[in-house]
């Protein structure tokens, strides 16, 4: 009879137990078995999972800008800064709008100054005061259209006036025999010019409809006294750039008129296309080139290199960069030799590795490299050889070329030790004491990137995330489930072992 009541015992306690289990499952069944409810569920789910997204902010309520560009500090929260784009509207009447720059990242969006020639619509941010914006954050597309993230309100406090540069549109004639000179006013604070880098010789201007002579921009063969407001530009460096661009375009003439534009880089350190609408007008109907067309040119070519290739047009870019370096650098040494002489030109990349790497280059790329991984370091350059009647010149070979006419793509295979499959890659470049990623693109283990300058760069990798387990989603409150299915597999080991006899008590 003992032993009778102690199964009873058991049997009486496993009863209660499925009791509570079935009691923790049924709402779960009553829940699977409404109609309608298992969709109802997976949109509270979805729209859970949307809302779990922190949304981007402006992290100050103030900013004063006091002779910079207008930079943000802000929270992306849970988005990527190419999933984003910021907007920047006046808040009064006739709002504007200012997409963000190309400076942009997790913590800060810089907002330019003026837009092309919307000098007028940009005067808010040149007159000292103290004015109201709003910072949208829009996620979307062009081809789908944008919508709001969050909106924040922002006060901008400008501490002084700013003067913005003033260029009064001129035609001068030029029949090559002197130097020109442009007369122009800088402006201050926001729209101080700090550097002209170089001038575009336009020769389509106001007739898109015709062929145009593709003259090379000018880099050289020009001052500027910014402080007076003076350009000149050498009379032999414009004739050249122009000859040039007719060795360019054959069958295409140069026009009457061409124009001048200038680029280079405001007081803040950013690039600017300084005049948008052309202010210097040359008259160059009296200007004959004959003579530069009938000279012997030296002959250039581009010579393939180990490790990385270009394509025929890029190979002409590199080759015309080295010839027009040279001259400029080397026109004693080029002079004795006469306008017989050849130049071979190749691109070189060679891996460094140990002591050879640089520690600034290390650390600079390190620094901004994220989850990226450094795969390989290169030293690649552009290299120009001199010879004349089929001898190498002495002194002038081996010559590095350190900036290109315009950018080139380079093409490099991934290096074996690095090749994986789902693994991307990014190459940096390191230049002027800091790190630049580069639009990196990889099909059939050959990377593409494009550059105009030379010096040392950085092969990064990352590999992909592998998916996780998936859990299931909560359909109900089943949270005792788990405790009660421990106490079940108790009772039946215990079963088990009254069955062979060893219950005690």
């Amino acid at each position: 009879m003992e032993k009778k009541n102690r199964i009873g015992k058991w049997f009486g306690t496993l009863t209660l137990i499925t009791a509570l289990m079935t009691s923790s499952i049924l709402p779960v069944m009553a829940e699977e078995n409404c109609p309608g409810q298992e969709a109802q569920v997976e949109a509270v789910s979805t729209e859970a999972q949307a809302n779990e997204k922190e949304k981007p902010s402006v992290t100050v309520d103030t900013i004063t800008v006091d002779g910079g560009r207008l930079e943000i500090p802000i929270d992306l929260g849970g988005y990527r800064a190419d999933e984003i784009r910021v907007i920047l509207e006046k808040s009064e009447e006739n709002r504007i709008s200012f997409y963000r720059s190309k400076d942009m990242d997790e913590t800060r969006v810089v907002f330019q100054l003026y837009e092309g020639g919307l000098m007028e619509e940009a005067v808010w941010y040149a007159r000292k005061g103290s004015y109201r914006a709003t910072v949208s954050f829009q996620k979307g597309s062009l081809e789908m259209g944008f919508e709001d993230v969050s909106e924040y309100d922002l006060t901008v406090n400008i501490l002084e006036n700013s003067k913005v540069c003033k260029f009064e549109e001129v035609e001068l004639e030029f029949d090559g025999s002197q130097d020109i000179t442009f007369y122009f006013e800088n402006g201050t604070n926001l729209f101080e010019i700090a550097a002209i880098t170089n001038l575009s010789i336009f020769t389509g201007m106001g007739n898109e409809e015709i062929k145009t002579v593709d003259v090379p921009d000018l880099t050289e063969g020009f001052s500027a006294d910014l402080a007076k407001g003076i350009l000149t530009i050498d009379k032999d460096a414009l004739k050249n750039a122009l000859a040039e661009g007719v060795r360019r375009s054959p069958g295409v003439e140069l026009p009457r008129k061409i124009a001048v534009n200038m680029d280079g880089f405001m007081a803040d350190g950013y690039d600017a296309y300084i005049v948008n609408q052309a202010s210097l007008w040359l008259d160059i109907s009296k200007l004959d080139l004959t003579a530069e067309e009938d000279s012997v040119e030296p002959t250039v070519k581009y010579e393939e290199s180990t490790g990385v290739t270009v394509s025929a047009v890029d190979a002409d870019v590199i080759s015309q960069s080295a010839l027009s370096f040279l001259q400029s650098n080397y026109a004693k040494e080029l002079a004795n030799l006469g306008e017989n002489y050849t130049v071979l030109t190749r691109v070189e990349l060679t891996e460094q590795k140990g002591a050879a790497v640089q520690e600034k280059v290390k650390n600079a790329v390190s620094a901004i490299a994220k989850d990226y991984k450094i795969g390989s370091y290169y030293e690649i350059s552009v290299k120009a050889d001199v010879l004349s009647n089929g001898q190498a010149v002495e002194g002038m070979t081996d010559i590095a070329v350190p900036v290109l006419m315009k950018k080139v793509s380079l093409n490099i295979a991934v290096p074996e030790a690095l090749k994986k499959t789902g693994r991307t890659f990014l190459m940096y470049h390191y230049q002027n004491d800091k790190a630049v990623k580069l639009e990196t693109k990889a099909k059939d283990n050959v990377l593409t990137f494009e550059t105009d300058s030379f010096s040392p760069y950085v092969l990064t990798y990352k590999d992909a995330v592998g998916k996780g387990t998936a859990s299931v989603p909560k359909t109900g409150d089943t949270g005792a489930m788990p405790v009660a299915v421990i106490m079940l597999s108790g009772v039946i080991t215990a079963m088990a072992f009254c069955r062979r006899g060893k219950c005690q008590g």
